[in-house]
């Protein structure tokens, strides 16, 4: 339990896992080049904070948290 919220390390683990693999899906699908370390590291820092709203969110609250977190973090992160 963090902060209330009834979330399982495994369930985390998951998303992170799944966040990662869309994340990845996407970026080679919208520029269809091989990913550098900087791209790595976007794509591993969105899934992160996505992970991290999911986690801390609770009450159904993720549904909100995660792509408000996601267009955050693609907005800091990408030039």
């Amino acid at each position: 339990m963090i902060l209330g919220a009834k979330k399982t390390l495994t369930g985390s683990i998951v998303f992170f896992i799944s966040a990662i693999i869309v994340a990845f899906l996407v970026w080679k699908y919208a520029h269809g080049s091989n990913l550098g370390f900087q791209e790595l590291s976007i794509i591993t820092s969105i899934a992160l904070m996505a992970t991290l709203a999911e986690a801390l969110s609770k009450d159904g609250y993720d549904n909100l948290t995660i792509p408000i977190s996601t267009i955050a973090g693609l907005y800091i992160l990408l030039p």
